[in-house]
């Protein structure tokens, strides 16, 4: 996954409306199933980013993403910083 692409990503993740299953044979009250959206697993999702920042996040990683692809990624600061919190999110380095 390219740079760009995982603050894509990351920005998705934080605008799904999650909604996962907890009624068997999808999941359970106590280990729910996957995202009836974007079918994260629930270990994985944002829980812990407050809902009020969530949108506000998305757009700056989708700048970002936009600035890596127009700048020299490596002397602009928001876009480099873009890369490591949408690995952040999407549950660290897979680059």
């Amino acid at each position: 996954m390219t740079p760009v692409e995982e603050m894509r990503a990351a920005a998705r993740l934080l605008r799904c409306d999650h909604s996962f299953p907890v009624q068997p044979p999808l999941g359970t009250l106590w280990e729910p199933g996957p995202c009836n959206h974007c079918r994260v697993p629930w270990a994985d999702a944002p829980h812990d980013i407050p809902e009020r920042l969530r949108e506000p996040l998305a757009v700056w990683l989708e700048a970002a993403g936009k600035e890596f692809l127009t700048a020299d990624w490596t002397d602009c600061p928001t876009a480099a910083a873009g890369v490591g919190v949408a690995r952040t999110i999407l549950g660290g380095s897979r680059g």
